[in-house]
């Protein structure tokens, strides 16, 4: 009789606690499903250009985009927001359009349904062309000028670059070169590693990509280096 009577304060007691915790549970959920609460972000994401890389080169001006996300799920809005965590794309699907000068729509993959997307813009313009390649000599220049100073020995650690760009740019590449600070601002001996850049005639910088993209520059004095 001990036992059923210790059995039954206990029952009693167990039904308490699940019908308190209930209560507290409707408490704290109800107001956020009567009265959910839109929420926004405002992100910038690359634009992810779908084209075959090996046969056409593109030049655009615009390499992400600003999108709007407005969603009543959270967790789902933050997971996008963050870099790391996002599953969406914003694509610009290139494989269908023949070379030249063109509007590309904007379109997003990949968003939970649950989630609003507004894309500013909604298009960018682009350029295509067929790819080409071809190696340069690196050459150094200064003031947008070549470098030219008797008294010292100049270096790269890579004489040759390979360009990457388009057929119609390839054309205009009149100097494939690194800058440096003109004669009298360089003090003592010099070091650098410099970015590579494509010039044309009027000493305009190109669209391409250089192999590598970076060439490291040392000019010594000579009477230094001959005492050396």
């Amino acid at each position: 009789m001990g036992s059923k009577r210790f059995i039954v304060p206990t029952a009693a007691l167990i039904i308490a606690i699940a019908l308190f915790a209930y209560v507290k549970i409707q408490f704290y959920t109800t107001p956020a499903t009567t009265t959910s609460v839109l929420n926004t972000a405002e992100l910038k994401v690359p634009i992810n250009f779908m084209y075959d890389n090996t046969k056409y080169y593109i030049s655009n001006e615009t390499t992400s985009v600003d999108v709007y996300l407005s969603s009543y799920n959270q967790l789902a809005l933050r997971r996008e927001a963050n870099d790391a965590t996002r599953t969406f794309k914003v694509n610009a699907d290139l494989a269908q359009i023949q070379t030249g000068q063109v509007k590309v729509p904007l379109m997003i993959a990949g968003l939970d349904e649950g989630i609003n997307a507004q894309l500013t813009p909604s298009e960018v313009s682009v350029y295509i062309d067929k790819k080409a390649t071809k190696s340069f000599d690196v050459e150094l220049f200064s003031n947008d000028k070549p470098f030219v100073d008797s008294s010292v020995k100049v270096t790269f650690d890579a004489q040759k670059v390979q360009v990457e760009t388009g057929k119609s740019t390839m054309a205009k590449i009149a100097h494939v070169i690194v800058r440096v600070p003109s004669a009298d601002q360089l003090k003592g001996n010099y070091n650098n590693a410099l970015p590579v850049i494509a010039i044309d005639d009027a000493g305009n910088q190109l669209n391409v990509v250089t192999k590598p993209s970076q060439v490291n520059v040392t000019i010594t004095n000579k009477t230094e280096s001959s005492n050396g």
